[in-house]
């Protein structure tokens, strides 16, 4: 089973916009991928669900947890300083090493131009759904 590190940007985008992130997020949620979150990416989730999208804080928590009922809760003891632009998405990289993902799948430009991580592939939601059209 492959191991996936979402972006925040792509649970955002799931609960937001729906399409492929969300068909992401059911992947893990039928056990076809094993997602790999941490509480940085859980934290940051709600943040912009509550500032920018105005949920309400127990929707957020409602959201949060759904996501922890079936996904692999890593907690990361190395910090990481690699994207220079945006000390921000080192947060998605420690959470990706830490759990050893396959992949981290994001929509970020400055995670993207790094191509892989630790072995970890970067890639966009789109590439990594046609992967599974591949096989």
């Amino acid at each position: 089973m492959q191991s996936v590190t979402l972006d925040s940007n792509i649970f955002i985008s799931a609960f937001v916009f729906r399409g492929e992130p969300l068909r992401l997020l059911q992947m893990a949620q039928d056990g076809l991928i094993r997602l790999d979150v941490s509480d940085t990416i859980l934290d940051e989730l709600g943040r912009v669900l509550h500032d920018k999208f105005e949920w309400s804080a127990e929707d957020v928590k409602v959201v949060q947890a759904k996501i922890l009922s079936f996904a692999n809760h890593v907690t990361p003891i190395e910090a990481v300083h690699v994207v220079q632009a945006d000390a921000d998405d080192d947060a998605i990289l420690e959470c990706a090493a830490a759990a050893r993902s396959d992949f981290l799948v994001t929509g970020d430009k400055h995670l993207l131009t790094l191509g892989s991580f630790r072995g970890t592939r970067i890639i966009k939601p789109a590439a990594f759904l046609a992967l599974g059209r591949e096989r």
